[in-house]
Parts: C-alpha cells; structure tokens; sequence
C-alpha cells in the first residue's frame, strides 16, 4: 500500500502516470475544498495484498470507476471516497474486483 498525505508523496506515482494524474487532481480538488494546501490527507494506492481489506470496511460514501480510453486500449481504475479516507485501485489491479 502507497500512502499519500500531501502533494510531495504524489511523486511516489511517477512511475504510472494516470494513476499519479488521477490522485494528483483529486488532492487538488480536496486542498481547493477544505481551502488548506497544507492539510494532511489520508491517501492510500492499494496492491494485491490490500485488496481483502475492502470487505471487512463499510459502505463508501462513493465509488468512482475511472476509464481512460487512449490509443485503442481501455484502462479502468477506482477510487473509494470514505470519511476519513480516499482509496485507489490502479488499472493493474481493478480487473480483480467487482462492484
């Protein structure tokens, strides 16, 4: 699990860039939101291994299905907004759960 807490650990993404797109503009959205860009937020990039940890948590507040069609191929990935937390399921990954 990746955590990101403010714009600086989004540089830990680099290495896939619609994921490191996606996360980016959510957090700006949040700064813009709670109109602080200091905040700390409570990000998490799940793995694999993270992903059974999804059923032992409530119901979001949303679920987002992200599908980015580019140069023929379709890469879907989510993000589950809760309360206290945002959780994003890279591309990679999100062929592995259903909603």
């Amino acid at each position: 699990m990746i955590h990101i807490h403010n714009m600086q650990d989004c540089l830990l993404l680099t290495s896939d860039p619609d994921l490191f797109r996606e996360v980016t503009s959510y957090l700006l959205y949040c700064c813009y939101e709670v109109q602080d860009d200091d905040q700390d937020f409570s990000f998490s990039i799940l793995q694999e291994e993270d992903l059974p940890m999804l059923n032992d948590l409530s119901p979001p507040e949303e679920t987002v299905q992200i599908r980015i069609n580019a140069d023929g191929m379709v890469l879907t990935m989510y993000r589950i907004v809760y309360p206290t937390e945002v959780l994003f399921i890279p591309a990679e990954i999100s062929h592995l759960i259903s909603f």
